[in-house]
């Protein structure tokens, strides 16, 4: 309760005049409260808007391109690009580019060898 005094003022002033009413005294706090249920409503449907625009664009079909995925290490296409590629292996010409072929703990052909078979 003390810190609903703290915030808003005394409650028990509150008696017949209604919340809505308290709140409007001019309490910054009781100010803030309300703009953001004003606010609140708009910034929803914004929201939902910028949502149904990402799905639109993730919907969108690419096919008959040739698609270049440079990697910095053997493994990264699995790590990273691997939805991608199955979702577009199907349709379109893909070409992968490693810089290198991760001999840093003398495996590098070992790595090379994982990485044509995981193409």
């Amino acid at each position: 309760m003390e810190y609903i005094d703290f915030f808003i003022g005394d409650v028990s002033k509150i008696g017949d005049r209604g919340l809505f009413k308290y709140l409007m005294t001019g309490n910054p706090f009781c100010v803030s409260i309300l703009i953001f249920l004003a606010c609140a409503p708009f910034s929803l449907i914004v929201i939902i808007i910028q949502r149904i625009q990402i799905v639109l664009v993730s919907q969108m079909e690419i096919k008959g391109k040739n698609i270049l995925y440079i990697i910095a290490h053997p493994d990264d296409e699995a790590m990273f690009f691997q939805p991608s590629i199955v979702t577009l292996r199907d349709k379109n010409k893909l070409f992968l580019l490693c810089l290198s072929n991760g001999n840093a703990e003398g495996l590098g052909r070992i790595r090379e060898k994982e990485l044509e078979r995981s193409c």
